[in-house]
């Protein structure tokens, strides 16, 4: 597993708890990791509730890697940090994916999700995607008492906030999720003769 990856989540995890100084990976941290898998679990049913189809042939997980991945077909995941190694690019106003087996363009009206970017990088990238008229879905979920929920959901909100979105807000026990995303067009396969 990539350092990179695991520091990205490891900063995820010290913004939750409100450390401020870098620690090393410790039962802390796996605690948390353990809780944030579960947590995500809830996110994909929540997903389901809202009407946001993630497990269909034309939506594409964003920047997720092996231990925060929600989806099973990992061809439909876009990311550096995934099992393959794949990047999302926009030219001229056409999503492609490019990654060691070539370049794949994409065909319009796919979804394009993410939740918890770690980086405003990864929210620009999501931005972008909804500028060329793809549909997205981006969400900030974790624990109602994590020190960083109030920031990350007043970066999400500041950040789309002259789109017109759907937006949902559910709390679930100690776990809260919070979606902004575009209503799309259910892409339906035909058989031609």
């Amino acid at each position: 597993m990539e350092k990179i990856y695991l520091l990205k989540l490891l900063k995820q995890f010290h913004e939750a708890d409100g450390i401020t100084n870098l620690k090393e990976l410790d039962n802390g941290f796996l605690t948390w990791l353990k809780e944030y898998q579960k947590i995500l679990l809830e996110l994909k049913n929540y997903y389901d509730f809202i009407g946001i189809p993630i497990d269909d042939d034309y939506s594409y997980e964003m920047g997720k890697g092996l231990l925060d991945s929600i989806i099973l077909d990992k061809s439909h995941s876009i990311s550096s940090y995934g099992e393959k190694k794949s990047e999302l690019i926009i030219f001229e106003n056409q999503p492609l994916v490019v990654s060691k087996l070539g370049i794949k363009e994409l065909q319009g009206g796919n979804l394009f999700y993410t939740y918890n970017p770690y980086t405003t990088q990864d929210l620009d990238l999501m931005l972008k995607i909804l500028q060329i008229g793809e549909p997205i879905s981006v969400s900030m979920c974790g624990k109602n008492f994590d020190n960083d929920k109030q920031q990350k959901l007043k970066t999400l909100s500041e950040l789309f906030m002259k789109f017109e979105l759907s937006q949902n807000y559910e709390e679930s026990g100690d776990n809260y999720f919070y979606t902004l995303y575009t209503p799309r067009k259910v892409k339906v396969k035909t058989l031609t003769r």
